[in-house]
């Protein structure tokens, strides 16, 4: 959800801010998640006040961001403890998911193409992030759904077009769906969060 440049190089690749496949769900618990609060409450209250000049207070909270994200990303386990056996799967999944994602939503075709069940995919999936591959191929698809609607003036038929929908009301439906809001919905919350 970030434009480009929010976090420096080194801490977006540490926290892996542009694997879309990567885990989306972390559940920090006892002493993580005292200090994961106090991080948000502190990134809050930086980006509510306006005591500072602009180009201080966004420094500052992209230095915060940074930290919290650092924070959250190190909870889970280290990278590459994907399971032995999914790995390889996983791995050229993500990669052909990544490449097809615009034109291709269902698993079977993923399937077809890398020469694996839908089953496997789905295994690999779940072992390597905890979701199946279906929701792995949509998640992908509605965040770059996000970033459109987040950091592009385009009208929902043209993001849709982008993202290889029929038309504006298949991708309302296919979003909504996923996102729990409409897409115009989605981006009048994301500018007033950011007003």
């Amino acid at each position: 959800m970030f434009p480009p440049g929010t976090l420096a190089t080194t801490t977006a690749t540490e926290v892996g801010l542009d694997d879309p496949f990567g885990r989306a769900l972390w559940t920090p618990t006892g002493n993580d998640a005292v200090a994961m609060r106090h991080a948000l409450e502190h990134l809050t209250r930086e980006f509510k006040a306006t005591d500072m000049p602009a180009q201080a207070r966004s420094a500052m909270l992209h230095h915060l961001l940074a930290a919290l994200l650092l924070r959250l990303t190190n909870l889970i386990e280290p990278a590459g403890t994907i399971p032995a056996e999914h790995a390889d799967t996983f791995l050229r999944f993500r990669d052909a998911v990544e490449t097809g994602f615009l034109n291709h939503r269902d698993v079977a075709y993923y399937a077809q193409r890398l020469g694996y069940s839908p089953r496997t995919l789905t295994r690999a999936a779940l072992a390597a992030t905890g979701v199946g591959a279906k929701e792995l191929i949509d998640r992908r698809v509605v965040l770059e759904a996000k970033r459109l609607l987040a950091h592009s003036d385009d009208p929902a038929a043209t993001i849709a077009a982008k993202l290889g929908f029929a038309d504006a009301s298949n991708l309302v439906k296919y979003f909504s769906l996923r996102a729990h809001a409409t897409p115009a919905a989605f981006r009048q919350q994301f500018l007033a969060g950011i007003a």
